[in-house]
């Protein structure tokens, strides 16, 4: 059986597992080659998995899967995966091996320690670009191509394509090169007529009703960081939109780049200093914002006692928010969970949500340290 998953971080099962599958059975001796159910639309640059499961009747003889340089005798049941670099000179993170599609183990470390000889498992996943001469189940585009749905809001957009018969959606974000909006204007509520082209494609009009966003506030855990020269941290902040209710993309700025940079997932990174000096980091919703004061510092300072302010009780349904102060302690990461989830949950963002009546003991981790109280949600 093979599947894909995409946007990989480390092992091949940390991406986002896709709907495209290939399976055979009592396949012969040699070389096989499958075809996905559906295509897998990828970004450039994004990193992916092909991961093969198989069930060999035997423990000893030819495996089922083969290194470049040589075969290799093969468990009962593995499990085995090839990312994205397809280089004959194996390198870390290329070709993995597992029992359980859980517990992965990288075939460079193989060689290294003996057990293998050095080389990439011969497993090659086959890309097309997508532009005008893309076939889609043996069809040019222009006729494949179902549809284009706008998702503006959330910054991409749906592409609805046909696949032995059937409709296929992928979402493409906006920043993609091959797709190409004019006429939308994110700030104009009301009805807007947009035109929506995807490379190769005629361009498809669309009518929507584009309701502005309305953000009441940007959250952050913390209010101020302190953080040691040449190090990082990732700052939690999180907005919602009242009217979806769903997160809005957060922009962040650093008010001083030559000592504190920023990056869009929120992490902080200091440079070099003699003195602390204060860098003001501004996250910013749609027209809402919240400033960060962040001092960065020559030297760090441990924590001595975790602080947190969590609220005594809550009422079912009703929301709260969790504010931590780490004081001047330097690099302090901070988590929270809780004790029943069922009666009281907390995000990584320190929102509280009462479940239904009952109570749960929430910590807050600061660093190594850690601040509990138990909430009553009547």
């Amino acid at each position: 059986r093979v599947s894909v998953y995409r946007k990989v971080k480390d092992v091949p099962t940390s991406g986002t597992l896709t709907s495209a599958t290939a399976s055979r059975s009592n396949a012969p001796f040699g070389l096989q080659t499958v075809a996905l159910s559906s295509p897998v639309l990828l970004q450039p640059g994004e990193k992916y998995a092909v991961v093969v499961q198989y069930t060999f009747a035997g423990s000893t003889g030819r495996g089922p899967l083969v290194e470049m340089e040589r075969e290799y005798a093969s468990a009962t049941s593995a499990t085995v995966s090839f990312t994205v670099d397809s280089s004959e000179l194996i390198r870390p993170g290329q070709s993995y091996l597992s029992s359980n599609a859980r517990s992965w183990q990288d075939v460079y470390q193989f060689g290294r320690s003996g057990q293998l000889s050095i080389g990439n498992l011969l497993l090659v996943a086959l890309s097309n670009p997508l532009d005008a001469t893309t076939k889609l189940d043996g069809k040019q585009p222009t006729k494949a191509l179902l549809g284009i749905t706008p998702n503006l809001r959330q910054g991409n957009i749906i592409i609805i394509f046909d696949h032995n018969g059937s409709p296929v959606q992928e979402h493409i974000p906006l920043t993609n090169a091959a797709v190409k909006v004019s006429g939308y204007d994110h700030l104009k509520p009301g009805l807007q007529t947009i035109q929506i082209q995807l490379h190769g494609h005629p361009a498809l009009q669309h009518t929507i009703h584009n309701v502005v966003p309305q953000i009441s506030a940007v959250r952050s855990p913390a209010s101020t960081i302190y953080l040691k020269k040449s190090s990082s941290l990732v700052v939690n902040s999180v907005a919602y939109d009242n009217v979806t209710k769903m997160q809005y993309p957060i922009t962040y700025k650093s008010s001083n780049t030559k000592v504190l940079t920023v990056d869009s997932s929120g992490r902080l990174t200091a440079k070099s200093v003699k003195k602390t000096t204060k860098v003001t980091v501004t996250a910013t919703a749609y027209n809402k914002s919240k400033k960060i004061s962040v001092y960065v510092v020559p030297k760090a300072k441990k924590l001595s006692k975790a602080k947190a302010s969590v609220p005594k009780t809550l009422k079912v349904k009703q929301t709260a928010w969790i504010t931590v102060n780490t004081g001047k302690s330097t690099n302090i990461g901070v988590s929270f969970s809780s004790s029943k989830p069922s009666v009281l949950k907390v995000d990584k963002y320190g929102q509280l949500t009462a479940v239904k009546k009952g109570t749960a003991k929430i910590t807050v981790k600061e660093g190594s340290k850690k601040y509990s109280k138990t909430v009553t949600v009547k």
